[in-house]
Parts: structure tokens; C-alpha cells; sequence
């Protein structure tokens, strides 16, 4: 599945991160920012028996990455959508 929709750019406990959506419109990928203690670390949001599951991995810091699946984690249906049409919004700014 190809996430590629964005460029966004967010904060999530307090550090960097870069949000894409995905190609099925429903999913999203949470990557670390450059300059991110928690890099190279990525997250993912997919939707699953009719609830989002959150999957992270990577070699990161362990502080920062758990910082960011704590905030991640309160995010509910409605947070991560908007997230999805904030790419969108940022994906066609980024082609103007």
C-alpha cells in the first residue's frame, strides 16, 4: 500500500513527526522527522474490526517514540480522520 499524501507536519509528545496518508484512504503513517531523537521510527494507523489499531516500530529512542504512542494512542476516529483530509489539504498546497 503506498502512503504518500502530504507531506504534515505535527507534533506528537513533543517531538517531530511527518504525517502521510495512504492510497486507501483510511490509513495514515506517522514518520519521524529529521532531527527526531526518536529516529528512525515510524507509526501507523490502520483500521481493523472496525476500530483503528496504532502499530509502531523502528530503532529509535525509546523516550521519545513511547512519549509519541501516548499522545498517539488518545487519538480517536474523528482526530484521525481529519488528520487524513489535513494531508490531502497539504498534498495540493505542496503542488501550487
Amino acid at each position: 500500500m503506498s502512503c504518500e499524501t502530504g507531506p504534515l507536519e505535527r507534533q506528537f509528545g513533543n517531538t517531530d513527526w511527518i504525517v502521510y496518508s495512504c492510497q486507501d484512504e483510511v490509513s495514515l503513517v506517522i514518520i519521524s522527522a529529521e532531527g527526531n531523537p526518536a529516529m528512525p521510527f515510524y507509526f501507523m494507523f490502520f483500521p481493523k474490526d472496525g476500530k483503528y489499531r496504532l502499530h509502531g516500530e523502528g530503532n529509535g529512542d525509546k523516550t521519545y517514540t513511547e512519549a509519541a504512542f501516548e499522545e498517539l494512542k488518545q487519538l480517536g476516529s474523528a482526530d484521525i480522520q481529519q488528520l487524513i483530509v489535513s494531508t490531502k489539504q497539504a498534498a495540493l498546497s505542496a503542488e501550487e
